[in-house]
C-alpha cells in the first residue's frame, strides 16, 4: 500500500467530507426538531444539486474551478437572506462587515491568530467528543441485542472497507468502460471543452472533487467509486431501518450489501441470442450477467442514492404530516424525483409506487420497492429493443435483491416476536449471518480492459513532459487518461495510415511532437474465449473489433509492433521508452530536437 496512495485517497476524502457535508452543513438552517441522519440526507441532497447544476453550466463559460463552485453554494442561503432582511439589508450588511473587520484587527494586532485558531480546533474537537459521548450513553449495553449490533457493525465495516478499497489501492487503471467515459467527461468540465447536450451528473462530481482536493481525475475517479459504494451502503441501511422501523434489520442490509453477498463469480461467456431464449432463459441470464459482475460505484449506484432519498424524504412527511419541516422536505423530495429523473427516468416508476403504498400501507413499503425494481429491471431486459439508450438497470439487480431479502427479515421479524418478543431481532440477525457466511469472503474480480502498467506508464508521461509537446498512440482507454495533458490518436487508425508507409527509408511522421506508441507484446484479454453470441451492431463496432475481441486485439498488437521495428531500423532515433514481459512503448522524439 503505497504512501502516496493513501495521501491522495485522504484528500480526495476530505473534498468530498466539505462538499457534500460540511459545507451544506453550515450554509443550511435546521430546525431544532431535525435529526442528525435528516441534516445528513438534505446536505447530500443540496450538495448534489449544486455541483450538478454547476458542472453542467460553469464549464460553458470557462469559469468552472474550486471557487466559483465554492461561491454556487452561497446563491440560496444568500437569496433566503437577502428576501427575509430586504428592508434591514443595508444596516445588517454594515454592522457585519464592522464587526468582522474589528475582530480581523484585534487578531492581528494582538497577535492572536494563532490562538485563536488553536482555540477553534479545541472547539470543534470538544463537540465532537460531546457528541460520541451522547449517543454512547444512549447505547444499553445490558441488552445483548446491543452488543450483538456493535460487534456485527464492526465486522461488517471491516469487510467493506477491504473489500472497496483493496482494488484501487492495487490498480490505477479502471475498471469499466463507463469508468473511462465519466473520467474523460470530467476532464471537458474541468477543461471547459464539454459539448453534451444532456445534463451529466457523475462526472460533475468527480471534477467538483478533483478541483477542490487538487488532483487528477483520473485519481478521483480511481478512488471515488469506492467512497461511493460505501456511502450508498450506509444509506441504504438508514433507509431499510427507517422504513421498517428496525436497526438490526438496516445491519443486516449493509451487510448483505456490502459484503458482496450477491456476488458469484461465473463464466461470463455465456450469452445466447435473446430472439431464441424462453423467458426463463432471459430471467436466468439476465440474473448471471448481473450477479457476477461487483457492484461498481458508478452512474447506477448514483441514480439509486437519488432513489433511496427521495423515498427517505417522503417516508418523513408520511410520517410527520404538514410539522415543522414540511416545506424542506417536501422540497428535498422533489429535487430526489427531478435528479432520479435526469440520472435514469426508469427508477421513477418504482418510485411512484413505492410513495403511493408508503401513504396506504406502509409496513410493505420495503417489499413493493424491492419487487417493483426487480420487475423493471427484467421488463428492461426482456424488451430490449425498446429500451436500447437507457441506463444498463441489470447491475442494479444486487441492490434489489439486498432490499427483497431485508424486506423477508422484516416480517420474519413479526413473526418471530410473538414467539420471543426480547429476542425476535436478536434471532433474525444470527440466521441472517449463518445462511450467508458461508459466501464470506468475495474479493471482487473487475473486468479491466487495459493493463495495470499501461495506466501507470501513460500518468508517469503526463507528469514528465511538458503539455501539448507529445502524442500517445495508443489503445482507447488512454485517451481518458492523457486528456488535458497532450493529444492522442487511435492505434489502429495509426496502424491502418502507416503500416505500409514506414517501409519507405525517406518517410517521417510529420508530427512535430514526441510520439509514444504504446505495444502490447503480449496482448490483452479482457476475457477468457470469445463470446457464444456477439450482436451484429457489436460485431460492426471499431472498438470491439479491434481492443475487445481477442483475436481482432492480437492482430492489431502484431501488425503494431511490425509497424514500429520496422520504421525502427530505419531511423537510430526512435528509442524504447519502457519495456517489460507485456508491454513496450516505443519513443520517437520531434525532429526539432
Amino acid at each position: 500500500m503505497e504512501i502516496v496512495s493513501l495521501l491522495t485517497i485522504s484528500c480526495i476524502l476530505i473534498a468530498f467530507v466539505v462538499l457534500f457535508f460540511l459545507l451544506p452543513q453550515k450554509l443550511l438552517s435546521y430546525s431544532i426538531e431535525t435529526s442528525f441522519i435528516n441534516k445528513i440526507f438534505s446536505n447530500i441532497i443540496y450538495a448534489s444539486l449544486v455541483v450538478i447544476l454547476a458542472g453542467n453550466l460553469l464549464p460553458r463559460f470557462n469559469l468552472f474551478n474550486w471557487l466559483t463552485l465554492i461561491l454556487c453554494y452561497f446563491i440560496w442561503p444568500t437569496l433566503y437572506w437577502t428576501g427575509k432582511n430586504l428592508k434591514q439589508l443595508n444596516s445588517l450588511l454594515r454592522t457585519y462587515l464592522i464587526n468582522k473587520y474589528l475582530q480581523l484587527l484585534d487578531l492581528l494586532e494582538f497577535d492572536n491568530l494563532s490562538k485563536a485558531f488553536n482555540q477553534y480546533l479545541v472547539d470543534k474537537k470538544q463537540i465532537f467528543f460531546s457528541l460520541l459521548k451522547k449517543y454512547i450513553i444512549k447505547i444499553d449495553f445490558s441488552n445483548p441485542l446491543s452488543i450483538l449490533s456493535i460487534v456485527f457493525f464492526a465486522i461488517t465495516i471491516t469487510f467493506i472497507v477491504t473489500l472497496n478499497l483493496s482494488q484501487p489501492l492495487e490498480n490505477l487503471r479502471l475498471p469499466f468502460t463507463e469508468s473511462y467515459q465519466t473520467l474523460l467527461q470530467s476532464w471537458q468540465i474541468l477543461l471547459g471543452t464539454i459539448n453534451s447536450k444532456e445534463i451529466i451528473l457523475l462526472p460533475s462530481i468527480v471534477a467538483a472533487i478533483s478541483t477542490l482536493a487538487a488532483t487528477d481525475p483520473l485519481q478521483t475517479a480511481r478512488f471515488f467509486s469506492p467512497i461511493l459504494l460505501c456511502l450508498f451502503t450506509f444509506l441504504l441501511g438508514a433507509t431499510v431501518w427507517r422504513m421498517t422501523g428496525y436497526k438490526s434489520i438496516g445491519l443486516i442490509a449493509i451487510y448483505f450489501l456490502g459484503t458482496n453477498i450477491f456476488y458469484w463469480p461465473k463464466d461470463n461467456s455465456f450469452n445466447k441470442n435473446h430472439l431464441s431464449e424462453s423467458l426463463l432463459d432471459i430471467i436466468y441470464s439476465t440474473f448471471q450477467q448481473a450477479l457476477s459482475q461487483p457492484l461498481f460505484g458508478g452512474e447506477n449506484v448514483l441514480a439509486c442514492v437519488f432513489l433511496l432519498l427521495a423515498i427517505n424524504f417522503w417516508n418523513e412527511l408520511v410520517k410527520e404530516g404538514r410539522g415543522v419541516n414540511f416545506k424542506k422536505t417536501l422540497a428535498n423530495t422533489l429535487i430526489s424525483l427531478t435528479l432520479i429523473g435526469l440520472s435514469s427516468p426508469l427508477l421513477l416508476l418504482p418510485a411512484f409506487l413505492t410513495m403511493i403504498v408508503l401513504v396506504l400501507l406502509p409496513s410493505i413499503g420495503l417489499l413493493i420497492l424491492s419487487v417493483s425494481l426487480i420487475t423493471l429491471i427484467l421488463f428492461v431486459e426482456i424488451n430490449q429493443a425498446r429500451f436500447s439508450t437507457v441506463l444498463d438497470l441489470k447491475f442494479v439487480l444486487p441492490i434489489a435483491i439486498t432490499l427483497f431479502c431485508t424486506a423477508f427479515c422484516q416480517f420474519l421479524v413479526y413473526y418471530i416476536k410473538f414467539m420471543a418478543n426480547r429476542y425476535g431481532e436478536l434471532i433474525v440477525i444470527v440466521l441472517a449471518v449463518a445462511t450467508t457466511v458461508s459466501f464470506l469472503p468475495k474479493q471482487p474480480r473487475f473486468q479491466y480492459l487495459e493493463y495495470n502498467i499501461s495506466a501507470k506508464k501513460t500518468l508517469q508521461i503526463t507528469q514528465q513532459f511538458p503539455k501539448k509537446q507529445w502524442l500517445v498512440v495508443a489503445p482507447v482507454e488512454q485517451l481518458a487518461i492523457s486528456y488535458g495533458y497532450g493529444w492522442y490518436e487511435d492505434l489502429a487508425t495509426f496502424v491502418n495510415k502507416y503500416q505500409e508507409e514506414v517501409k519507405d527509408a525517406q518517410f517521417n511522421f510529420s508530427y512535430p511532437l514526441d510520439i509514444f506508441i504504446f505495444v502490447e507484446k503480449k496482448p490483452f484479454v479482457i476475457f477468457d474465449q470469445e463470446p457464444k453470441y456477439v450482436p451484429f451492431s457489436t460485431l460492426n463496432d471499431l472498438t470491439y473489433k479491434n481492443y475487445r475481441s481477442p483475436a481482432g486485439r492480437a492482430s492489431l498488437e502484431q501488425q503494431a509492433i511490425t509497424l514500429c521495428e520496422n520504421y525502427r531500423q530505419l531511423h537510430p532515433e526512435v528509442k524504447v521508452y519502457y519495456e517489460d514481459d507485456v508491454l513496450r512503448i516505443y519513443f520517437i522524439p520531434k525532429k526539432d530536437r
